[in-house]
């Protein structure tokens, strides 16, 4: 039967299993990944990229959709855009049976790719339809889309705000509080009694405000003037990915337990939308820091990464939902690492990151530098990781 995508993924992440995605073009091709899925008895996604539909014509291409429906009927099946290159193109396969459609305006700045991103996600939400977005550029080929090594841009942690909130998780977003250019710009007099300020351009660049009556806003300020100065990373893994974010001061709630504490954060390693591995970081105070990695079946790991071990911590309650929320974010990358705080049940989005520690800091033993790098499948495309 064919459905949407948002059907699909609120079981998914309901239940705790992934789904594969996979371009089409032929009669064969449908044959073979339809006639697999019902084998595995799992939903599943055929997608079909702007050049893909110009070949096979979209009216084929949807009856040949259709008879995979009728051949198997207990097996949802979504149909999808892949990379749609303009409104018209997304237009188009919504009028003609699409589920689900991207529109890809990334090589477009972020407001015109806002803009269309906009005129697209109204029309389709019109007629039922689910949409992907993409901001950020990735270095490579797909489709018409094609991005040079040199002309790769990461997504600014600013823009990630508003991606989370463009991909439907704005729940989880920690409350914005300012954005500025330069520290003599900061407005104390609108900021609350605690809050946490923070450059967008490189890791470690935090100052926590527990008591503005007390705060020392000289001394942030010239730490911030320095901070706005220096190019991160240049040395590390970092260097080519915050150099090119424009930088930016921003102002965040700050983040406490009941008792003062910060929260417990945990960082998911996802590859393309599926969880591999994470860490629990916990006790971040006065050098106390812990850190703790797990399988994502909460299967505690006797392994050392810069700090030492809490031991094992009882399963969270809500461990399903937050690697859920990770594995949404992190759909569209190879590799990448998403940070979310769990305050007493409540989950607050941290930060995206390409480089965790700058790929700097080992892992104690050894082995687990190789262990944790054979999680992650090198060379796998989108849509089909197992």
């Amino acid at each position: 039967m064919l459905v949407t995508t948002k059907d699909m993924f609120e079981k998914s992440m309901r239940e705790g299993f992934a789904i594969g995605a996979f371009n089409v073009n032929n009669m064969e091709i449908i044959q073979a990944i339809v006639d697999a899925a019902a084998e595995e008895k799992s939903p599943v996604i055929l997608q079909a990229s702007s050049s893909a539909i110009k070949y096979a014509r979209i009216n084929y291409l949807m009856k040949m959709v259709e008879a995979a429906c009728e051949e198997h009927p207990e097996i949802p099946i979504a149909i999808h855009l892949d990379h749609g290159p303009d409104f018209e193109t997304a237009k188009m396969c919504i009028d003609n049976g699409f589920t689900s459609v991207m529109i890809d305006g990334s090589k477009y700045s972020f407001e015109e790719n806002a803009r269309l991103t906009k005129q697209v996600v109204e029309y389709a939400h019109s007629k039922g339809v689910m949409v992907e977005a993409e901001i950020g550029k990735l270095a490579g080929v797909e489709d018409d889309v094609k991005v040079a090594e040199g002309d790769a841009i990461y997504t600014d942690p600013a823009d990630a705000e508003r991606f989370v909130k463009e991909t439907g998780c704005e729940t989880i977003l920690n409350p914005l509080l300012g954005v500025w250019d330069n520290p003599r710009d900061i407005d104390w007099d609108l900021l609350p009694n605690k809050f946490v300020l923070k450059c967008n351009h490189g890791s470690g660049y935090n100052i926590i405000c527990k008591d503005k009556e007390t705060f020392d806003k000289d001394a942030a300020q010239k730490k911030l003037r320095k901070w706005m100065r220096e190019r991160y990373g240049g040395e590390f893994a970092e260097s080519g990915i915050y150099c090119k974010i424009q930088r930016k001061i921003i102002a965040e709630e700050f983040i406490e337990t009941k008792d003062g504490l910060p929260p417990a954060d945990y960082k998911f390693f996802c590859q393309y939308g599926k969880c591999r591995l994470l860490f629990v970081a916990c006790d971040r105070y006065d050098d106390n820091t812990k850190f703790d990695y797990y399988t994502p079946d909460w299967e505690w790991i006797p392994v050392l990464n810069s700090h030492p071990n809490n031991g094992p911590i009882k399963r969270p309650n809500n461990l399903d939902e937050m690697i859920g929320y990770a594995e949404k974010l992190s759909s569209r990358f190879p590799l990448v690492r998403i940070d979310l705080y769990n305050n007493e049940g409540r989950i607050v989005f941290g930060e995206i990151t390409f480089t965790h520690f700058g790929c700097h800091h080992r892992f104690s033993p050894d082995r687990y530098d190789y262990e944790f790098g054979s999680l992650f499948e090198v060379g796998k495309e989108k849509g089909i990781l197992k």
